[in-house]
């Protein structure tokens, strides 16, 4: 297991959802250390995109979601939407 397949199954989770949950939990459980430099990574990209207008609109959430799918693929270069 490598670091950048550990991080490969976590984003791919995030694309695919409920159905890869047990196999992500599993791998995250399994190796901690990655887990933890994975969370740290996520969690730092996820926070410095959370900039725009609280209000709930579409376009909003439009905007929030770009954000976050541009500073997931600038720090994995994944792109979540694919």
């Amino acid at each position: 297991m490598t670091q950048t397949l550990f991080d490969s199954i976590q984003l791919e989770r995030l694309k695919a959802g409920e159905e890869l949950e047990s196999a992500a939990l599993d791998t995250f459980l399994k190796y901690p250390e990655f887990a933890l430099n994975y969370s740290s990574r996520l969690e730092n990209a996820l926070s410095t995109s959370n900039t725009i207008s609280s209000d709930d609109t579409e376009e909003n959430f439009k905007k929030l979601y770009e954000k976050m799918r541009h500073s997931i693929y600038e720090e994995f270069q994944y792109d979540i939407d694919a």
